[in-house]
C-alpha cells in the first residue's frame, strides 16, 4: 500500500465495508518552517479514519501538537499559521472520494479484487 497512515493490513474488502459505516481519508495542513524569514503550508500525510473516528477530533489533537512543536513558526508567518489552525478545527480536508476513484493508482496493484475495485470506486460517488 502507499503510505496512508492507518491502513496497514487493511484489505479491500474490509476498506469497503469500513467506508459504508462513515470512514474517511483526511489531510491536514501544517505549518513548517521552510527558512529563518518565512513559513511554508504543506498538507501532512493522508490519514485513515476508521468509522466513528472525527475528523475534527484528530484535527484538534493535531493542532495542539503543531503549536508546541512548530510554536517557532508564528512570528514568521502568522497568517499561514492561523490558516493551520482554521483547517485543524474544520477537520482537514477529506480525500475519500478522490482517492476512491483513483484507487487502482493508490494502493498496490494486488490490494483487491477487480470487483472489489470497481466496487470501491462506485463507493466514491455516494460520497
Amino acid at each position: 500500500m502507499t503510505s496512508i497512515a492507518g491502513t496497514t493490513n487493511l484489505t479491500a474488502s474490509r476498506l469497503i465495508e469500513e467506508i459504508r459505516q462513515g470512514a474517511r481519508f483526511a489531510a491536514f495542513a501544517t505549518i513548517l518552517p521552510d527558512s529563518s524569514t518565512s513559513a511554508e503550508s504543506t498538507p501532512t500525510q493522508v490519514i485513515y479514519l476508521p468509522p466513528r473516528t472525527s475528523r475534527v477530533s484528530l484535527g484538534f489533537k493535531l493542532a495542539i501538537q503543531t503549536a508546541i512543536a512548530d510554536w517557532r513558526t508564528l512570528h514568521t508567518n502568522p497568517l499561514r499559521t492561523v490558516e493551520s489552525i482554521v483547517d485543524f478545527a474544520r477537520g482537514g480536508t477529506d480525500l475519500t472520494a478522490p482517492i476512491l476513484r483513483h484507487v487502482e493508482h493508490v494502493f498496490d496493484q494486488d490490494f483487491g479484487t477487480p470487483e472489489e475495485i470497481e466496487t470501491l470506486k462506485s463507493l466514491s460517488a455516494q460520497i
